[in-house]
C-alpha cells in the first residue's frame, strides 16, 4: 500500500521567514500549500502565484522547506513535478529549481496543460536522503 501524504491548505496566517535571526514575518499567499514529507517530517510550503494557478501558462512558485523543528534546511535539493493521476500523465515540462538561501528555492517553468484534478509532488534530497511531500490540487 502507497502512503500518501496530500495536502490542501489555503493558509490563512503568516509564516516566519526562514533564514537569518530576525528575520521579518511574510504573508503567505492564497494560493499556498503547507505539507510534511512522508519519511523525515520535513516541512514544505510552496506558493504559486497570488492570483491562482494559471492554466497553459507557466509560472514560477516559491519551495520553503524546513526541519521537523520548523528550521530552514540549507543545501538541500528541491524537485518540484505534478501528476493527473486520473489521466495517467505529468506535466509536459519538468521545472528547474534553484536554492535562493534561507531554505527557500524558486522553481522556473511550472506549466498545468489541462483543467482538473493535480497531485503536486515536492521531492526533497538532503544529506543524501531523498523524501517526498505531496499535495492535491485543483486546476480551473
Amino acid at each position: 500500500m502507497r502512503l500518501r501524504l496530500a495536502a490542501l491548505l489555503v493558509l490563512p496566517c503568516l509564516l516566519a521567514a526562514c533564514g537569518s535571526d530576525g528575520a521579518a514575518e511574510v504573508p503567505v499567499l492564497p494560493s499556498s500549500w503547507e505539507g510534511v514529507t512522508r519519511t523525515q517530517g520535513l516541512r514544505v510550503t510552496w506558493e504559486g502565484p497570488e492570483s491562482g494557478l494559471p492554466l497553459n501558462a507557466e509560472f514560477p512558485v516559491t519551495v520553503r522547506v524546513a526541519d521537523a523543528a520548523g528550521n530552514a534546511l540549507e543545501g538541500a535539493t528541491v524537485e518540484f513535478q505534478a501528476e493527473m493521476p486520473g489521466h495517467g500523465h505529468g506535466m509536459l515540462r519538468q521545472p528547474r529549481s534553484t536554492e535562493v538561501g534561507g531554505g527557500v528555492h524558486r522553481v522556473e517553468g511550472v506549466l498545468f496543460h489541462m483543467e482538473g484534478a493535480w497531485v503536486v509532488h515536492v521531492d526533497v534530497i538532503a544529506g543524501g536522503v531523498a523524501d517526498r511531500a505531496s499535495f492535491e490540487v485543483d486546476v480551473q
